[in-house]
């Protein structure tokens, strides 16, 4: 879905974009004393951005947006966590 906005390599954007967003989320989730349920949901759906052009693709990838999404979900609580103390 993010390749129709922008170009970039997949790889680039799966390994340093979105951890670096994961990270972003949970130290802001952090900061603004919000709800960090929220902060992990969409760490966890960040991977959809690009695994998901179609519903092929979609189930083709359903592996990896778990896979991606529980590290990213976790790079997210760490962050938080961090903040926190």
């Amino acid at each position: 879905m993010i390749y129709h906005f922008i170009e970039v390599n997949p790889f680039f954007f799966v390994l340093i974009i979105c951890p670096v967003l994961s990270l972003v989320l949970g130290a802001a989730f952090a900061l603004l004393r919000l709800d960090k349920k929220i902060a992990l949901l969409l760490a966890f759906l960040l991977p959809l951005l690009s695994t998901t052009v179609n519903w092929a693709t979609f189930k083709a990838n359903i592996d990896a947006w778990l896979l991606w999404g529980s590290i990213y979900m976790i790079f997210a609580y760490v962050s938080g966590w961090v903040i926190r103390k």
